[in-house]
């Protein structure tokens, strides 16, 4: 990282090999060159191949995303599930005002709220403390629990809030009376029917969901020290290590595309009616 203490003259060498004398279209086609072939440039905050350095932090990120969305669905579900199945029953009232509160609270401070109970105070784990990956996969994965939670809690919360009014309204229709009369179990309409029809509004919700978990790891990121993509974007930004940024942008806004892609595939799967064209 450059100091301020340079002259006019090294200044402008500097700008003339990066490129920044350019006109800004003429700078913007070349990165794209460099985007096609590879190349993404060399950050000038820590002298080394941008590519280089983004690959070594999305396996942090991409874990704590994809173990943020798996608590999201085994603990969302079974709940929603739950909370449909006894509307207007004490746990209805009691989970729905849970959900509540926990909805509202972003999930950095929900971090901050773990790491005070769960680490201060009953020591569950060590504030602030990494395993990377390549010292061994399980406890990788066990020191990123606690973010994953803190990212997925409030998520939880709104997908369970979701699932809970799309069983109400589906135990409200004909077919679910019609399956009664025909002898069929609570459980077995709740399996077989209710169920089926419900998960397909909360796809929808669960691919937003999913999206907002990508942006919510990146500033959980900082909350754990955990060293992803997020902590090296701020950092990043905060330096101005533009070619880092950039790279950074494109990889996140891919990932969120993706994640949406996946998403509608599966709801074209479960609804038949999209894949007929309604």
């Amino acid at each position: 990282m450059l100091g301020t203490n340079v002259t006019e003259e090294q200044a402008e060498a500097i700008r003339e090999e990066l490129g920044l004398n350019d006109p800004v279209l003429v700078r913007y086609g070349n990165w794209l060159k460099g985007i096609v072939k590879g190349d993404f440039g060399v950050s000038y905050q820590y002298d080394k191949p941008v590519a280089e350095l983004v690959a070594s932090r999305i396996p942090v990120s991409l874990g704590l995303v994809a173990l943020a969305l798996l608590f999201l669905l085994l603990i969302s579900i079974p709940l929603g599930i739950l909370i449909g199945s006894r509307l207007h029953s004490v746990w209805d009232t009691l989970l729905m005002g849970i959900t509540q509160v926990f909805q509202c609270i972003p999930p950095f401070f929900m971090g901050i709220l773990l790491t005070l109970i769960f680490g201060l105070w009953f020591r569950f784990f060590t504030p602030g403390q990494y395993c990377s990956y390549e010292d061994g996969i399980p406890e990788f994965l066990q020191c990123l629990i606690w973010p994953a939670l803190a990212v997925a809690i409030p998520k939880v919360a709104m997908v369970v809030r979701f699932l809970r009014n799309a069983i109400a309204e589906e135990l409200d229709k004909d077919y679910v009376r019609t399956a009664y009369a025909k002898g069929l179990s609570g459980m077995e309409v709740m399996c077989r029917h209710v169920l089926k029809n419900a998960m397909i509004p909360v796809l929808s919700v669960v691919g937003v969901v999913a999206a907002d978990l990508v942006a919510g790891s990146l500033v959980i990121e900082q909350v754990f020290s955990l060293p992803g993509i997020g902590r090296l974007l701020i950092s990043s930004i905060s330096n101005r290590d533009y070619p880092v940024v950039a790279v950074l942008v494109v990889f996140i806004a891919a990932v969120v595309m993706m994640t949406n892609y996946v998403i509608e595939a599966l709801y074209r799967a479960v609804d038949p009616r999209i894949r007929r064209g309604g």
